[in-house]
């Protein structure tokens, strides 16, 4: 192991935002299916009229779409800039080490 992150600022940021983006959506997706299932097991008689084709398509558009607009703001706001974690990593360590005399 490294032990450091040797690609630079611009694909730890590029990572982040996948990260975030790719677990918002897989979240959002669960809750999808929870909800369809939900619709199919409580108004069985009613759910083909309710859940289209169409509109599962456009449910599962409107979960990736959201799952972007949500991770995209920190990746252009600097909202996860290195100085700021490193600061915060320091003041644990110190925490640490002063708890342990």
């Amino acid at each position: 192991m490294l032990h450091y992150w040797p690609f630079g600022m611009v694909w730890c940021r590029v990572w982040l935002a996948f990260d975030v983006w790719l677990c918002t959506a897989s979240i959002y997706n669960l809750c999808a299916i929870s909800i369809d299932r939900y619709l199919a097991i409580s108004r069985p008689v009613k759910y083909p009229t309710l859940m289209s084709g169409k509109r599962a398509r456009l449910l599962i558009i409107a979960v990736w779409i959201l799952s972007f607009v949500i991770c995209f703001p920190p990746l252009i706001g600097g909202w996860n800039e290195l100085e700021p974690l490193l600061l915060m990593r320091l003041e644990v360590t110190v925490i640490v080490i002063e708890g342990l005399e």
